[in-house]
């Protein structure tokens, strides 16, 4: 009995030498509530977010002129110039001819399309002279134009005589091809500050019309159909705004001033105006 009791004191002692630095580790690693909020639910707090809203303003000239002079010194406050263009609109004196508005997360690109896909040619295969003509179309020129291929087209009935055309000709064919965005693009990244007074914008605003049609042909030969086709390209119009700046939330921004390509007597005013939304999470 001695022995076995000399065996197991050296035994217990080791026991709760190891065992005490585990529970104090435990113990030390489990998770408290913070001071006075014991037994109390902790709510998330609210994530900003911002939100944009682009307009675009159209007027005389020389309003605009006189209004961007005035106003461009105090370019990140323009409210006091957005009331006055909200005036004169009620007037008819200005035109909002563009809006569009767009939200996201701080941090997060955030992008807003309101747009018409234009297609359209941007190579031609050159014009050929064919290899036969005549009043009706061959077996194999039949077989051709089935096949979309280029083909020479009858000649008139004069086609000999010194009114008909001298030389007889296939027409262009469109080879390669290209699609235009027509209408309101922004695209935007934008950082809010941690005390959330203010907002770093980095975006990029264009808005993209398409004008007209330029054509290109032979001369003396815009009217006739046959031997050759038009070649045509579009003409766009596109007004871009690439801007970085620093703005305070609630506030209207002065950040770009254009002329219209339809009338060369107005002017655009491009404003950006920003606000924080505030949304809970419970």
């Amino acid at each position: 009995m001695r022995l076995e009791s000399r065996l197991l004191i050296p035994l217990l002692a080791a026991a709760l030498f190891y065992n005490a630095p585990v529970s104090a580790q435990e113990k030390k690693d489990s998770p408290r509530p913070a001071a006075g909020f014991e037994g109390k639910e902790v709510k998330s707090e609210s994530m900003p977010q911002f939100s944009l809203l682009v307009e675009f303003f159209e007027l005389d000239h020389r309003s605009a002129n006189k209004l961007v002079s005035q106003f461009a010194p105090r370019a990140a406050d323009a409210g006091e110039l957005r009331n006055i263009l909200d005036a004169k609109v009620k007037q008819g004196d200005a035109e909002l001819v563009e809006t569009g508005w767009l939200r996201g997360l701080s941090g997060n690109r955030v992008k807003l399309e309101s747009i018409h896909e234009h297609i359209y040619a941007t190579e031609y295969d050159p014009a050929e002279i064919p290899n036969t003509v005549g009043g009706n179309l061959s077996d194999q020129a039949a077989g051709d134009k089935k096949k979309g291929k280029a083909v020479a087209a009858p000649l008139p009935p004069n086609a000999g005589s010194p009114d008909g055309p001298a030389i007889h000709i296939t027409s262009a064919n469109p080879s390669a091809f290209e699609t235009r965005h027509l209408g309101l693009t922004i695209e935007a990244d934008v950082v809010i500050s941690e005390n959330r007074h203010s907002l770093e914008v980095n975006a990029a605003i264009e808005r993209t019309e398409r004008i007209d049609d330029r054509y290109f042909t032979r001369p003396d030969s815009e009217d006739t159909a046959h031997g050759i086709d038009h070649i045509s390209m579009p003409n766009f119009y596109t007004m871009t705004n690439t801007i970085q700046f620093t703005c305070i939330p609630g506030r209207s921004n002065l950040v770009g001033f254009h002329t219209p390509y339809q009338d060369p007597d107005r002017r655009i005013l491009c404003l950006v105006t920003t606000e924080l939304i505030l949304a809970k999470t419970k």
